[in-house]
């Protein structure tokens, strides 16, 4: 095993998760998940609140007139994707 290997043979984690999670793009003005070197499970969760957010952030002026609640969970959504995925920034 050369010193760019793992124990799975791998060069990184990122190639690890692009070969696993081959769906995942991340979508424009978000972070690259797989930039970050974090459990499988932790990936999962954050992709789907990734996922959740594009799509509220997409709706936000709707969010903001009619469901102004709910627009305020999501930016604590936000607020709390963003800190647990900078757990696992380098």
């Amino acid at each position: 095993m050369n010193s760019h290997e793992n124990r799975h043979g791998d060069a990184s984690p990122l190639k690890r998760l692009v070969r696993r999670f081959p769906d995942y793009v991340p979508y424009h003005g978000f972070y690259d998940l797989r930039c970050f070197d974090m459990p499988i499970k932790v990936f999962k969760s954050l992709w789907k609140i990734q996922d959740f957010l594009f799509h509220v952030n997409k709706n936000k002026e709707y969010y903001k007139k009619w469901h102004p609640s709910q627009w305020q969970k999501a930016q604590e959504m936000s607020a709390e994707y963003q800190r647990i995925l900078f757990q696992y920034k380098d």
